[in-house]
């Protein structure tokens, strides 16, 4: 009985098979074809980017900015398709390095008062060719003539509104109303518009859970045909941790003629506020009036009178009086 071949003796057998397929593909014949063939290849491309040829190349140009009382009505383009000759090789390095080809122009150079100007093909050529290989020819350019239709625009100051959705870190308050720099800005547009205008509005400010005080970077809302002399604003929110605080404060009688006064039972009300922590000791009573309308005890019944808050620092919040009637009477001096 015949002897059943082992795994390891059937892999070899293939593996001899194999390495001779390789052989025969690889034989002499073969590998001196594909030399000749790189070869033929080498100097095909040799004589390719030798020769000389045309090739149509989108040129990129950057446009200075103009003054904010100053705009172009017409729009300009972004590139000048130009044709140029010379070797296939310059011609594939221009390709590859198209962008060191950017030209620049600073429209105001031709600026012409509600007018329109012209960059000529002079202009435009010779910035291009400064870019260029003193072999290469310039064939074509296009567009190869720059109009700039020019209007002067009026200007008008705009206070700058926040807009904001901000919320804050329990037992945190804002110190003041945010405070903008600058507070407001030159806006360019034609007369008929800027009358129109009163104020000039951010995009929203969102911050969720402030506990410390943080400045922003917030967008002018855009306005179509308004040009503004910046195009943000910084925002400064001031936040601190907050405490609880209560005063005496005396009340005053308001609007009262020279020779009369006013007596309240009690004389003074306890004011309970909130306050950061860094002013708590600075704010006193003095900080804060309370009062009685002359008008008001002259119609009160009982002589039973509501006391109300007529100045607090601005530095704290939710003030509150007590909600008790206070027993006023009028004295003469």
């Amino acid at each position: 009985m015949p002897e059943t071949p082992s795994i390891e003796d059937s892999l070899n057998k293939r593996g001899r098979r194999v390495a001779k397929l390789f052989r025969n593909a690889f034989s002499k014949e073969v590998v001196l074809f594909l030399v000749f063939l790189a070869v033929a290849f080498f100097f095909w491309i040799l004589q390719s980017i030798q020769e000389i040829g045309e090739y149509a190349l989108p040129v990129p140009v950057r446009y200075e900015a103009v003054p904010g009382q100053v705009t172009i009505t017409n729009e300009l383009p972004d590139v000048f398709e130009v044709t140029l000759r010379d070797k296939g090789f310059t011609l594939f390095q221009y390709y590859r390095q198209r962008r060191k080809l950017t030209i620049h122009l600073n429209p105001m150079d031709w600026y012409k008062k509600d007018g329109i100007s012209y960059v000529d093909r002079g202009v435009i050529e010779s910035r291009i060719r400064a870019n260029l290989k003193p072999t290469t020819q310039l064939l074509s350019i296009r567009p190869d003539t720059l109009a700039l239709f020019f209007v002067e625009k009026a200007s008008k100051a705009l206070p700058v509104v926040l807009n904001r959705d901000i919320s804050l870190h329990p037992q945190h308050l804002l110190l003041g109303e945010p405070v903008l720099h600058p507070a407001k800005v030159t806006a360019y547009a034609p007369m008929d518009m800027l009358d129109k205008l009163e104020h000039v509005e951010t995009v929203v400010l969102r911050a969720e859970g402030l506990k410390t005080s943080t400045t922003y970077k917030v967008k002018l809302q855009p306005r179509e045909g308004v040009h503004y002399s910046t195009d943000h604003v910084l925002v400064n929110l001031r936040v601190e941790e907050f405490t609880e605080k209560t005063l005496s404060v005396p009340v005053t009688g308001l609007n009262f003629p020279p020779n009369e006064q006013l007596l309240s039972f009690p004389a003074v009300v306890n004011v309970s506020f909130l306050v950061g922590l860094s002013a708590y000791e600075q704010v006193t009573a003095a900080d804060f009036e309370v009062g009685v309308e002359y008008q008001d005890l002259l119609k009160a019944e009982n002589r039973l009178c509501t006391p109300r808050l007529v100045k607090q620092p601005p530095y704290v919040q939710r003030v509150r009086l007590p909600a008790d009637q206070l027993e006023c009477l009028i004295e003469k001096k």
